[in-house]
């Protein structure tokens, strides 16, 4: 069903009442309502007898009757009129309220929505007080001012955009100059604006947001992929990238800021909230969070991190300032600092606390020592257990302890009479004895050899 603006179409009717209006054949000259408009589509009329009038969006159905869908104006208080008996004249007509026209100026002014289904372009001035709807190109050479905008296509603005409402695009966004926006923000394409970009509640774009000066947000912002931002970066809620971030400025964020690729800023960067990027982070001056930090990858910072929280990474923590914790470091990689670090709570490594040497296991029985007790220690509860050490199992600069707690217990190299040599021996041996509640420690400084100082004989 399509809505028919059709030329030189009147008929006549002696329809009553308030209902369908049937038609009578075409006046003199014109043409019927089923040539010029087509049965199933709607079209505006007018019913007139005498003083008596209806102007409306009417339904032309299949038996070539005219419904009279909605009354738009009318001599009856602008509702349907009880036709009485009589000849009406039915013609089609273009309603003033419906009318697009031009001012003084020859511009277009809209209070309510404009819809598109191909390209639009302007070299002035684009103002809409009510939605703007495009199916195709929105391209405006000077500014944008909106109430919503929703766009299927591209929206490529040369001067400032301003909206009021929603802004909601399925293409890409390209504005020359600032983007303001009170409502939302959705894009699933590439957001491109070489000004400022200003949004009182959420920020959503499907792929790249790229932007030349200050990025202000003051509800959530995700974004699928990059966020490049020349200027400062401020969000007073949830900011989510799947992507890289990079900012030349400050990156301030008021609740959790998180992000699946690098987050690169020059500037500081200030988290309400958690701090979550799988990727690397990197920052020239200050990080500082009220939360966790996460980072799988790599954390360089060119001033100081403090957190109220913990911090959490996977591989290297690298850091020019001073690290301060009021919680938790943990770092399954490297930690570097060329300051100060500073914790209240506990400092671990992927193993456990670096304060303390954690126990590996607890043996019953005779057993080997394993590589998962490097950096450990193994506590043997039975009098007369074996411990053996096989050939290949330890390197240079691994060491493991024993904790004796019953009887005493053997220590035996697999690799032969040169397996250990005893702190202040003369000579090597493959047989140690750690006496009951002794304590001693293996320094291996070869696959086939270690050190080993403690209760031992």
């Amino acid at each position: 069903m399509a809505l028919i603006q059709a030329d030189r179409v009147k008929e006549t009717s002696s329809t009553t009442g308030t209902g369908n209006f049937s038609l009578s054949g075409a006046s003199t000259g014109f043409r019927t309502f089923k040539d010029g408009v087509g049965i199933g589509n709607t079209c505006y009329y007018v019913i007139t007898e005498g003083p008596t009038y209806e102007i409306g969006l009417g339904t032309l159905n299949a038996t070539a009757t005219l419904a009279r869908t909605t009354v738009l104006i009318s001599s009856s208080a602008n509702a349907a009129v009880n036709w009485g008996s009589g000849s009406k004249d039915v013609f089609t007509t273009y309603p003033g309220v419906k009318a697009v026209i031009l001012d003084d100026n020859n511009e277009l002014n809209l209070a309510s929505a404009l819809t598109v289904a191909g390209a639009m372009s302007g070299a002035t001035t684009l103002s809409v007080k009510g939605n703007a709807s495009v199916g195709g190109t929105l391209n405006v050479t000077d500014e944008s001012n909106l109430e919503d905008v929703s766009a299927s296509g591209t929206f490529d603005v040369s001067g400032n955009m301003s909206g009021g409402g929603t802004f909601n695009l399925g293409g890409s966004a390209s504005i020359a100059s600032t983007l303001s926006v009170t409502g939302n923000q959705y894009n699933s394409a590439e957001l491109t604006v070489r000004g400022a970009i200003s949004g009182a509640s959420t920020l959503t774009i499907g792929s790249t947001i790229s932007g030349a000066g200050t990025l202000n947000i003051k509800g959530s912002a995700s974004i699928a992929s990059t966020l490049s931002v020349t200027g400062a970066q401020y969000n007073s809620s949830t900011f989510t990238i799947r992507g890289a971030i990079s900012g030349a400025s400050t990156l301030n964020v008021g609740d959790a800021i998180s992000g699946a690729g690098t987050l690169d800023v020059k500037g500081n960067v200030s988290v309400g909230g958690t701090l979550g990027v799988t990727g690397n982070q990197l920052n020239s001056a200050n990080i500082t969070s009220q939360g966790n930090l996460s980072a799988k990858g790599t954390l360089g910072v060119g001033g100081a991190a403090t957190f109220d929280s913990g911090i959490v990474g996977k591989t290297t923590l690298n850091i020019t300032g001073a690290i301060s914790s009021n919680s938790t470091l943990t770092v399954n990689g490297a930690v570097s600092s060329n300051s100060t670090l500073t914790t209240t709570g506990a400092i671990s490594d992927g193993d456990g606390s670096l304060r303390d040497v954690p126990q590996a296991r607890s043996l019953a029985n005779s057993a080997n020592l394993a590589a998962t007790d490097i950096g450990n220690f193994v506590l043997n509860t039975s009098a007369n257990n074996t411990l053996g050490v096989a050939n290949g199992t330890f390197g240079t600069g691994q060491i493991v302890s024993i904790v004796n707690k019953a009887g005493s217990c053997t220590i035996v190299s697999q690799v032969g009479t040169t397996g250990f040599i005893l702190a202040g021996a003369a000579s090597a041996t493959s047989t140690a004895i750690l006496a009951d509640h002794g304590v001693c420690s293996l320094l291996f400084i070869g696959q086939n050899s270690a050190f080993i100082t403690g209760n031992v004989s």
